[in-house]
């Protein structure tokens, strides 16, 4: 596997832990708001330092706060 391909398709931040976030996502059938939340909770300690960690916070709370404004407007209609 060449360089470019292992930085797209396996950086270092996918493979901490045991599981990697995506089979996580999978096996819970978690849809795209969750699942991206969850992307950003499990890599933002090795992703970013500093104020980047603090973005993929923010990033998490945002895709959380859009699955809540979804779940308001499906039970208001």
């Amino acid at each position: 596997m060449d360089k470019i391909h292992d930085t797209i398709t396996n950086p270092s931040h996918y493979t901490k832990g045991d599981i990697e976030p995506i089979d996580f996502i999978i096996a819970q059938d978690m849809n795209f708001c969750i699942g991206n939340a969850i992307k950003y909770l499990a890599r933002y300690r090795w992703k970013h330092e500093g104020e980047g960690q603090i973005q993929d916070l923010r990033k998490a709370i945002q895709n959380i706060q859009m699955q809540i404004d979804s779940m308001i407007d499906k039970d208001i209609k």
